[in-house]
């Protein structure tokens, strides 16, 4: 049991540094015997998009997640992110984050989230 541990530990330490790695990598930052940054400028906007898209994305979850408890305990979903937030809170932690509601009733609701910086839209809907 105890080696199961430490080869789990091992694994989740790789992943990370992996992961450190490919962000470095992203962001124009040298490695693997590179000096220097590559283009940082134009490089760092694709990092600020990609950030941006992300925040977008998971205040989306969020929000989906949040519809799925209010609609538990009220039988009905609500276009109302105020009164979401309000209840279940840390929906919107990034005030560039912009929800578009559609429909929201007793059987489905849609909403569209993107960010100001992003590239992306992203459409979540029951």
């Amino acid at each position: 049991m105890k080696r199961w541990s430490l080869v789990l530990v091992v694994l989740l330490v790789c992943c990370l540094l992996a992961g450190c790695a490919k962000k470095g990598e992203e962001r124009g930052e040298a490695s693997s015997g590179e000096s220097g940054r590559m283009g940082s400028k134009s490089v760092d906007a694709v990092f600020v998009r990609k950030k941006a898209d992300a925040n977008a994305r998971s205040a989306g979850r969020m929000a989906k997640m949040a519809e799925s408890a209010y609609y538990a305990s009220h039988m009905r979903y609500t276009s109302d992110l105020g009164e979401l937030e309000s209840i279940y809170g840390g929906i919107t932690e990034d005030a560039g984050v912009t929800f578009i509601w559609g429909r929201a009733d007793d059987q489905t609701f849609t909403f569209t989230t993107m960010h100001a910086n992003g590239s992306k839209t992203f459409v979540f809907s029951e």
